[in-house]
C-alpha cells in the first residue's frame, strides 16, 4: 500500500529539522499549495473581519479568528487542515492507539482530532508576546498563507531553569518563514513574533490529541 509519505515525497522534497533543545524537534517544510488557494483563505477571513466578527483576545496584537475555525469554517479550511494533520502524523508525532491496535490499518480518515485552529493577520507594527501552548496541547503549528518579503521571523526562545526556580533565556533562534511554509513544534517551546514591518497572514493551531478509531 502506498503511504502518504510515498505519495507526497515529491511535494515535500525538503523537510528540515531544527533542535532548539534536544530532543524537541522543530519541523518545517513547504506544502506545495497554490497561491490561489491560500489567497482564497485570506480573502475569506478578511471578509469575516470586515463583517464585524470580533477579534479574539490573545498575546497577538493583530486580528484573530475563532479558536475553532477549522470546525466553523470547514468549507474553506478543511483541505488545508487535513493536509497539516496528515503531515503531522507522518513526520512529527503519530496518533495514539497504534500499539494498542497493532492490526489496525491506518488511514487518514479514521481518527478523532482534538484541536484549536485560527487565522491571524499581522499588519505593520503587530507582534506576538513570548508564550507557549502547554495548557493542553501536544503539538503546535503555523502555516504561512502569505508573508511579504521582510516580514518578521518566528522566534523560538530556549530557557534554562535554575535550582532556585528562576528561568533564564539562553538564546533565541529566528526561523525565517515564507509563503507556503508549514512549521510544526512541541507546544511547550516558548516562541514569539517581533514587531513586523510587513504583512503576514497565517493559520495557526494546536493539536491536543489524535486517536485512531475502528
Amino acid at each position: 500500500m502506498q503511504t502518504f509519505k510515498d505519495k507526497n515525497i515529491l511535494r515535500h522534497p525538503a523537510v528540515s529539522t531544527v533542535y532548539l533543545d534536544y530532543p524537541a524537534p522543530i519541523k518545517h517544510t513547504n506544502l506545495g499549495r497554490s497561491k490561489e488557494d491560500d489567497q482564497k483563505i485570506i480573502d475569506y477571513f478578511l471578509n469575516l473581519k470586515e463583517q464585524g466578527e470580533p477579534d479574539r483576545i490573545s498575546n497577538v496584537t493583530g486580528w484573530k479568528s475563532n479558536w475553532k475555525s477549522h470546525i466553523l469554517y470547514d468549507e474553506i479550511l478543511g483541505d488545508l487542515f487535513r493536509e497539516i494533520v496528515a503531515f503531522h502524523n507522518n513526520y512529527f508525532v503519530e496518533p495514539r492507539n497504534y500499539e494498542e491496535v497493532p492490526d489496525f490499518v491506518r488511514s487518514a480518515e479514521n481518527y478523532n482530532i482534538d484541536a484549536e485552529v485560527w487565522f491571524a493577520e499581522y499588519l505593520p507594527g503587530d507582534s506576538a508576546d513570548e508564550h507557549n501552548h502547554t495548557w493542553s496541547s501536544r503539538s503546535s503549528f503555523v502555516y504561512y498563507l502569505d508573508v511579504e518579503e521582510g516580514g518578521s521571523p518566528l522566534t523560538f526562545v530556549q530557557k534554562h531553569w535554575r535550582n532556585h526556580g528562576a528561568i533564564d533565556t539562553v538564546r533565541e533562534i529566528d526561523l525565517d518563514v515564507h509563503s507556503g511554509t508549514l512549521v510544526l513544534f512541541p507546544s511547550f517551546l516558548d516562541h514569539k513574533v517581533k514587531p513586523t514591518n510587513f504583512k503576514r497572514y497565517l493559520i495557526a493551531g494546536n493539536i491536543n490529541d489524535i486517536t485512531y478509531i475502528e
